[in-house]
């Protein structure tokens, strides 16, 4: 399994495989030419990065949402800009980006800056430009240590410690998107101070991403102007790309998309009367994105309890089918974990036993019903289940 990682990340990327398995890579190397599959291994590509693209595009497709004007095609403008300067031997400008959003969302504000983050690392490192860090040069085919997984991170810099040494450590990153709420930073936060040192110091990586209302952003930018050249800070000015990105409200669909792509890196297979299910019920039940992680954790839950006893193999692909009682079920969880529960509203009353048992039973029957009709099993109907 460990050579066969290693030649994954050698076939991917030569050069960033080398800098942490110099041995095995050199035995690749050595093999490569013994069997005349590549000449000079350290400046041929073994995969195509065209179709690498084009694959990378199906399996990672963008977040369900969208923002007005489209975030990533104005981060692209702006790096290009940057590119040309670097070209010209000027330093890169810094700047900094504003996501508005509606209230305190931050699942949509976090789903698009990582998607920001995972094309600007990717389209870097196809490029293989040069990159300057700490006043070191490095060459076009010199690759960071870092993966796609470490291009993102997410920081409070109104609070006082940020839980960890980010600003300290020394990134080699193509590309780095720091995501924070713009909401309470002054231009005395402590991490906004430290953002500015971090930015200063690896322009050509960091690129921070604010999120918040547009009075929030509005605010965030006129105290980014506090910390300029003439400032007590003594920084390099930070600008706010305008106009600021608006993310726009997901629709169902769009949300649905969503609990099924969750689902489905979770190891779970959606029928297509599930995905139905999900529709119908993020609809009727005006679910947000910040409901798509409790709404995959209760899928995940109904699955162990349905098939924990009928099989004992975790890699029982049939285990992780979900049905269309699988959906009900977990918003059904979920409509009991955010409200109150008629069912339960019931059983709580004093009295009406006998209507309590019956309801009890009805309930109880209909969800065998469900079942039944999702495993097509024949006959079913109905009045049948409920006699």
């Amino acid at each position: 399994e460990f050579v066969a990682e290693v030649f994954a990340r050698y076939a991917l990327d030569r050069n960033r495989a080398a800098k942490k398995f110099p041995k095995a890579v050199a035995v690749f190397d050595k093999k490569m030419k013994e069997l005349k599959i590549l000449e000079n291994p350290e400046s041929e590509q073994l995969v195509n990065s065209k179709l690498l693209d084009k694959a990378l595009a199906k399996m990672l497709p963008p977040p369900p949402v969208t923002t007005t004007p489209d975030a990533w095609k104005a981060l692209q403008a702006k790096d290009q800009r940057n590119n040309e300067r670097e070209g010209d031997d000027r330093p890169r400008l810094k700047f900094a980006m504003g996501l508005v959003t509606e209230g305190n969302d931050v699942a949509s504000a976090r789903m698009v800056g990582r998607d920001l983050s995972r094309r600007l690392f990717y389209q870097r490192s196809r490029l293989g430009r040069s990159n300057t860090f700490n006043n070191r040069k490095l060459s076009k085919t010199e690759r960071s240590t870092f993966g796609i997984e470490d291009a993102f991170k997410e920081v409070d810099l109104s609070s006082a410690t940020l839980g960890e040494d980010l600003f300290h450590k020394n990134f080699d990153h193509h590309a780095l998107i720091i995501l924070a709420p713009a909401k309470g930073v002054t231009a005395t936060s402590t991490g906004l101070i430290d953002l500015f040192k971090f930015v200063e110091r690896t322009r050509d990586i960091c690129v921070p991403v604010f999120h918040g209302t547009s009075d929030d952003l509005e605010l965030l930018k006129e105290e980014l102007k506090k910390c300029g050249p003439d400032k007590q800070q003594g920084f390099d000015p930070m600008p706010m790309l305008d106009p600021f990105n608006k993310i726009n409200l997901p629709t169902s669909r769009q949300i649905a998309t969503q609990i099924k792509r969750e689902a489905s890196a979770e190891g779970y297979y959606l029928s297509r009367e599930a995905e139905a299910t999900v529709l119908a019920n993020v609809t009727s039940q005006n679910l947000t994105l910040s409901d798509v992680k409790s709404m995959t954790t209760e899928i995940a839950m109904v699955q162990e309890k349905r098939v924990g006893a009928t099989t004992n193999d975790k890699h029982d692909k049939s285990g992780y089918y979900v049905l269309r009682s699988d959906i009900y079920s977990a918003f059904e969880a979920l409509k009991r974990a955010q409200g109150s529960d008629p069912f339960e509203d019931l059983q709580n009353m004093i009295g009406l036993k006998e209507v309590k048992e019956y309801v009890s039973i009805l309930k109880d029957k209909v969800l065998e019903m469900q079942i039944l009709k999702d495993i097509g099993e024949p006959d079913c109907n109905e009045e049948m289940v409920i006699r």
